[in-house]
């Protein structure tokens, strides 16, 4: 009887202890809003929806509840984040809410060039990778794995519509994609330059073109054009740049250039005015009575030739023979050979003798001409050449004589250098046929 009682008060005591702990750990642990949470990838971020726990008694104990989670919204999965709360007899209670970080995205197909119709070249295999690329928000997909629908044909010239199609790791099929593809020859020729690239052509002469050689990979008889015609003026100074191009039947081209520079590598041709030698006075100024000399060039207008004097051998203050060279430099600077004249520094002479010592005359008639022109000297003829007014050389006649006769035969102006024995003498002539 009295161990019954014993057992009775023990049990009567489990009773009371337990009761008072159940009174003490009822904590009440809440997640707020949904259990399951969906995340894109890449572009949303995890916002805590809420919690709250409380006591027993009603006690609002939220901030001891511990939150934890691993949650990487840059990699697709399912996650957990986990509440917790401990209560003071070590009792752990714990709530859970899932995390799922997805991809809802559909991948794009588009061309390389932005254009929904490509070129391809005939005859060469179709790489869908050379034109189309597939961009995806989270995963990697080469062109290679697209599907297509329609067929091809790369040695038939054509235009050909085509469909790709992709689906990427999640599931996601992309819009179907539509591209035409023109079959075609696309590539230009091969166009070289014959020669050097940069010539040099004197001003009035020829340019003889040395041309190209152009190749193609499908056309055999190629159009080659330049600009010559319209571009080149060899009668000009100047740098002049031609292009020649190469087109083949599929209208594909090709151009090269080539640089031609006009030039006057010509020097004046200088010849001696008056008498030669020349007698002066003693102490006389020779730069005001020099009969000069005559220039002629090939290209420049005789106005802007500088005719170089070296008058450094001359003493005109005493009686003996000295020499004055002459040069012509015209506007391209090219310098003519030197020439000189003899002149003789002497006492005055007396009137007979300065009468003796005055210039010949020389007779050129008419003038303007007809074409005929007739010189007349009181001295032998030895020469004379008929130049036009860029200093092209005309003609040459050797009478020997003291008359010639000169035909030229085309209308214009022209300058006849006159040899004389007394000197060199030069004359304008107007031809009007």
């Amino acid at each position: 009887m009295k161990f019954r009682t014993s057992l009775l008060l023990f049990s009567a005591q489990i009773f009371l202890t337990l009761n008072a702990i159940s009174q003490t750990t009822n904590i009440t642990l809440n997640i707020l809003g949904s259990d399951t949470v969906y995340l894109e990838v890449f572009t949303e971020a995890y916002v805590e929806q809420g919690f709250n726990a409380y006591s027993n008694t009603g006690t609002n104990i939220t901030h001891q509840v511990t939150v934890t989670n691993d949650i990487d919204t840059t990699k697709l999965g399912t996650y957990l984040v986990i509440y917790s709360i401990t209560d003071s007899f070590g009792f752990r209670y714990t709530k859970g809410r899932k995390i799922i970080v997805q991809d809802t995205k559909k991948p794009i197909i588009k061309t390389i060039s932005g254009r929904d119709t490509i070129e391809h070249q005939i005859g060469t295999p179709f790489d869908v990778s050379m034109y189309l690329i597939v961009e995806d928000n989270y995963w990697g997909i080469n062109a290679s794995e697209l599907v297509r629908t329609g067929n091809i044909n790369v040695n038939q010239q054509g235009l050909y519509t085509l469909r790709y199609n992709v689906t990427d790791g999640s599931g996601n099929a992309a819009t179907e994609f539509f591209v035409q593809v023109f079959v075609r020859d696309i590539i230009p020729p091969v166009i070289v330059l014959n020669g050097s690239p940069e010539v040099m052509v004197d001003v009035f002469g020829a340019f003889n073109d040395p041309g190209v050689t152009a190749t193609d990979n499908f056309t055999l008889n190629l159009i080659i054009i330049n600009d010559r015609a319209q571009i080149l003026n060899t009668n000009k100074l100047g740098t002049y740049t031609i292009t020649y191009t190469a087109i083949d039947a599929a209208g594909n081209r090709s151009s090269v250039q080539r640089k031609v520079m006009v030039v006057d590598r010509e020097s004046p041709t200088i010849y001696l005015q008056g008498p030669n030698p020349f007698r002066m006075d003693i102490n006389d100024d020779y730069d005001t009575i020099d009969p000069g000399v005559k220039a002629i060039d090939n290209y420049w207008w005789e106005d802007s030739i500088i005719i170089t004097i070296d008058k450094s051998q001359l003493n005109i203050s005493e009686v003996g023979t000295y020499y004055v060279y002459y040069s012509a430099t015209d506007k391209s600077g090219n310098i003519s050979n030197f020439i000189y004249r003899k002149v003789d520094v002497t006492f005055p002479l007396s009137l007979n003798e300065k009468a003796s010592n005055i210039e010949e005359s020389l007779s050129t008639y008419p003038n303007p001409s007809s074409g005929q022109v007739n010189i007349e000297s009181k001295s032998i003829i030895s020469g004379i050449t008929v130049f036009d007014l860029s200093g092209k050389l005309i003609k040459t006649v050797l009478p020997i004589n003291t008359n010639a006769i000169i035909t030229i035969e085309k209308n214009g102006l022209y300058v006849l250098l006159i040899e004389t024995a007394k000197g060199v003498y030069t004359e304008r002539v107007s031809i009007q046929h």
